[in-house]
């Protein structure tokens, strides 16, 4: 059985996922997206192959799964930014 690295099964999985994820990019630099394997992100993660299959269908699956977390991260940033430029009452007084 595997071990939970968390709290909870949930905070767990988030874990697990932010492992997968990052092991896929470090992939996708590696070898692009046509020669990366499951295989091979599921040894960067730490994870056996079967039990990459519970949490994704494929790499294309985890590509979608990457760029909306990459997409995420770079919009939350943006908006750190922008909240803290002055306002327009504030620049004109």
């Amino acid at each position: 059985m595997p071990r939970i690295e968390a709290d909870d099964l949930a905070s767990h999985r988030e874990l697990v996922w932010g492992r997968i994820l990052d092991a896929f990019g470090a992939e996708m630099d590696l070898h692009g997206f046509a020669e990366l394997t499951l295989a091979g992100v599921a040894a960067r993660a730490g994870l056996g192959r079967s039990s990459l299959y519970t949490y994704t269908r494929d790499k294309t699956d985890l590509m979608m799964r990457y760029v909306d977390r990459s997409v995420e991260r770079y919009l939350t940033r943006m908006r750190e930014e922008l909240a803290a430029l002055p306002g327009a009452a504030e620049r004109l007084a």
